[in-house]
């Protein structure tokens, strides 16, 4: 895309967004009678009038349907009986919680076991927002509902009253009055129960105040001195009790419970239905796009590509079970919320298990088994949580696990400096280079162990396992999610006849790159999180963003600009993304016809953009009702200074729509000639035979004469002229015409060629043959068949004549 094509774009949009938001603000849009004023002056309603007393049957009717709805309607919900008997039963249960808590930290807890309890009511929390989402969603609802009740209720009586005056039959006014009757007894019933809801609302943020200040409470133990990793928890190891003792109360409240677990995997899935379907959903969309793009692969190869791209695609083909089961499990990891930490943990495992395949063709032959350790270690780190053990025996179980890593590596890199050199793709080679950080980071855990720095301790090796295990399902996904971006350029560009490849391989690595940038941020979040540095981190670049900044009158935060850049620039990958994947043929399955598809996408290019241009001038504090003026000022100047330019978007969206010309379509305006590559909003680009790319402005092509060669189809008629001396048989001449004609290779039978004999000429007979082909066999097959003619006329002594003039020349004896 060119420079000023670049600022017509942004400038068309420009004046789309403000001219609709001018045209927007202060308008009257009238709808079945009801006038609604869209102007920031709401103060005037609409006044309703009695019903005239021979539509009052009809009306009444109406009522009753609506009267049957919200019966329907006023019914107590079963979400919300449910919530108000489980909600005294949870209140306990919290209560007993809180006491387990209390009594968890008597017992010394390390950070990890923190961590869980603090994950554990994180889910109490979760849970409680559920119940109030709920109880939102249903006061929202009932308040909807009963607009049209009060406007009703309010009708009736202003018509009861009219009724009366107009002396109406006795069975209309006792009607009327029950109607009224029943209206209000639906609204007072959903009332009742907006006020119950209500009431379950305060209790459950009562009970919300509680779980915070739980969840505060082990925060601030968290963060205090005893917790920090420099702190001496324990004496060292060699002076420790080794002396076996019963766990204490507060030691067993310090351990998860395998049944509690389950149990609380149980509630969890039963309060989480409706998101379990919404989840199984999106997998199964997701599905049928990798199997989709799998069969992309296989059906339409590309050569000339990188290895990378290529490896990608194998991971879509070869191993598509895998990445399947992998997706699941990741999806639901980030699709739920305040998991349950067993089933967080069993999830975990499984979407490490499902990585396997897709990572083993990253490393080298040698290493493929460490993965497995790699999953019983996380076993190994995991079970802790679900084992007791007193303080000395936990510093023994984390050291010989320190230990048994060691030998691990160890047995699989030895020797190192050989191991070192070997060559390895770029994932193996950087685990392979940080085998000495690692080494260091569990000789730094064995020796803070012994010395009594269990937090230190605790830490490395938390690092080592935990950030191993996200850094191998992080670099699983970028690998799919890669392989999928890959499959949907595969596919766009599959369905193009024309395309540059090396614009495709561009495209393909910038859009690698940006998911390597966006999962390296997402990877980064995740390892914050996990050495509890993310909530710090975060707090610093919201105190960073956050700071005013004056301008003259203009103030500013860098958020407002930050979020202002990231959403223009989403709207415009999100539409171009959206545009090719339409392009590509993502719609081939309804079997539009040619060209609603270019339609479709263009309308959604712009769509977009303009919202996300609108929307970003909104996060920006850019008041859009300030641009009234603006808009007025800028239809002043598209009536003089912008003709051209708003001619040209008109026309090219009269080419889009009414689709006299397409992309690929062979064109000829104004003597040029040549295919069309591109429609755009201000011109259209035409490449001609001779390789050159002509950009013409869409109003040349709307206002001038075109000739489409190839709108209804690509078939055209190619004519022959040929001549015969006197003498030769033209029925000899017609045959030998026709079957030329057929012995080329593009030659359509239907309509079969035409071999015509057109005069006596001066010097020949001539002869017309007409053949049909596809537009793009035109200039070849009139060669082929010109050439077989000749040599088909040799063989028959059939001569081709050529004008010819005898010259005599007398001298001046001869006039004489």
């Amino acid at each position: 895309m060119n420079q000023p094509f670049k600022i017509t774009h942004i400038l068309l949009v420009f004046i789309l967004s403000f001219l609709s938001t001018g045209f927007l603000q202060g308008q009257k849009i009238e709808v079945g009678g009801l006038t609604l004023n869209n102007s920031a002056d709401s103060s005037k309603t609409k006044k309703m009038v009695a019903i005239p007393l021979t539509q009052i049957p009809a009306k009444l009717e109406e009522a009753d349907d609506l009267i049957k709805t919200g019966e329907k309607k006023a019914l107590p919900k079963k979400n919300i009986l449910l919530i108000d008997s489980l909600l005294p039963i949870y209140k306990d249960f919290l209560i007993v919680q809180k006491k387990k808590s209390q009594e968890f930290i008597k017992a010394n807890p390390n950070r990890q076991k923190i961590d869980n309890l603090i994950n554990k009511w994180q889910g109490y929390s979760g849970q409680l927002n559920i119940w109030q989402q709920n109880l939102n969603d249903l006061e929202d609802k009932n308040m909807d509902v009963l607009v049209p009740f009060n406007d009703n209720e309010y009708l009736w009586a202003i018509t009861l009253e009219s009724a009366k005056n107009e002396n109406a039959p006795p069975s209309i006014i006792n009607n009327i009055e029950r109607t009224i009757k029943e209206i209000s007894n639906i609204k007072n019933s959903i009332v009742d129960e907006n006020n119950r809801s209500l009431t379950l609302e305060t209790e459950i943020i009562h009970q919300k105040t509680v779980v915070n200040s739980t969840i505060e409470e082990l925060n601030f133990l968290k963060n205090s001195d005893v917790y920090h990793f420099l702190y001496q928890r324990h004496k060292p190891l060699w002076k420790a009790s080794y002396t076996l003792n019963a766990a204490s109360n507060e030691e067993k409240e310090a351990i998860e419970s395998m049944p509690n677990n389950f149990n609380g995997i149980i509630f969890y899935i039963s309060e989480n239905v409706d998101n379990i379907y919404s989840y199984l959903i999106l997998v199964s969309m997701l599905i049928i796009m990798i199997l989709y793009f799998k069969r992309s692969f296989i059906k339409v190869k590309f050569t000339d590509e990188v290895a990378s791209f290529q490896h990608s695609k194998q991971i879509i083909i070869d191993h598509t079970i895998s990445a399947i089961f992998f997706i699941s499990f990741v999806l639901f990891l980030i699709f739920f919320d305040s998991i349950p930490f067993l089933l967080r943990n069993i999830i975990t495992m499984l979407a490490l298990i499902s990585a396997i395949p897709i990572l083993q063709s990253e490393i080298y032959n040698r290493f493929e088994k460490s993965l497995y350790f790699i999953i019983g270690f996380y076993v190994l780190n995991s079970a802790k949580t679900f084992i007791w053990f007193s303080s000395t025996y936990y510093r023994i179980y984390i050291l010989l696990e320190a230990v048994l890593i060691i030998l691990v590596i160890y047995y699989f890199t030895r020797p190192f400096l050989i191991t070192r050199k070997m060559k390895m793709k770029e994932f193996g080679s950087l685990l392979i280079n940080l085998i000495p950080l690692v080494y260091l980071s569990l000789f730094v855990s064995i020796i803070s162990n012994l010395l009594g720095y269990t937090n230190l301790s605790d830490l490395t090796l938390k690092i080592i396992v935990i950030g191993t295990v996200l850094t191998l399902i992080f670099y699983a996904l970028l690998l799919l999610a890669s392989g999928l971006v890959i499959g949907a350029l595969h596919l766009a560009f599959s369905n193009r006849v024309d395309f540059n490849i090396d614009r495709k391989i561009l495209i393909e690595k910038r859009s690698i790159q940006f998911i390597q940038l966006g999962i390296g941020i997402w990877w980064l979040s995740f390892f914050l999180a996990m050495v509890d540095l993310k909530s710090s981190f975060v707090e610093w670049i919201n105190e960073f963003l956050m700071v005013n900044y004056n301008v003259g009158s203009l103030n500013f935060t860098l958020n407002e600009v930050f979020s202002f850049l990231v959403i223009l620039t989403a709207s415009f990958i999100i539409s171009g993304a959206i545009s090719m994947i339409v392009d590509g043929g993502a719609l081939n399955f309804l079997k539009l016809p040619k060209g609603i598809p270019a339609a479709i996408s263009m309308v959604f290019r712009y769509i977009i953009i303009a919202f996300g241009f609108v929307l970003s001038l909104s996060v920006l504090g850019v008041d859009l009702s300030q641009f009234n003026l603006m808009a007025g000022a800028l239809g002043l100047g598209i009536g003089f200074g912008l003709q051209t330019i708003i001619s040209n978007f008109v026309s090219g969206l009269i080419l889009v729509f009414e689709r006299p010309i397409l992309p690929g379509d062979t064109i000829e305006v104004e003597n040029l000639l040549g295919n069309v590559t591109d429609i755009g909003v201000r011109s259209s680009k035409i490449r001609t035979f001779d390789g050159s790319e002509v950009i013409v402005p869409n109003n040349n092509l709307i206002s001038k004469d075109l000739i489409n060669w190839t709108l209804s189809d690509s078939i055209r008629r190619i004519e022959i002229k040929i001549g015969a001396a006197y003498g030769s048989d033209p029925n000899i001449v017609l045959k030998i015409l026709i079957e030329e004609a057929l012995k080329n290779e593009f030659t359509i039978t239907d309509p079969p060629p035409v071999a015509l004999f057109d005069q006596f000429g001066d010097s020949s007979l001539n002869f017309r043959l007409l053949v049909w082909v596809h537009y793009e066999k035109g200039l070849i097959s009139k060669s082929n068949i010109s050439v077989g003619i000749y040599n088909s006329f040799k063989e028959n002594n059939i001569e081709i004549p050529f004008p010819q003039r005898d010259i005599h020349i007398k001298d001046k004896e001869d006039k004489k």
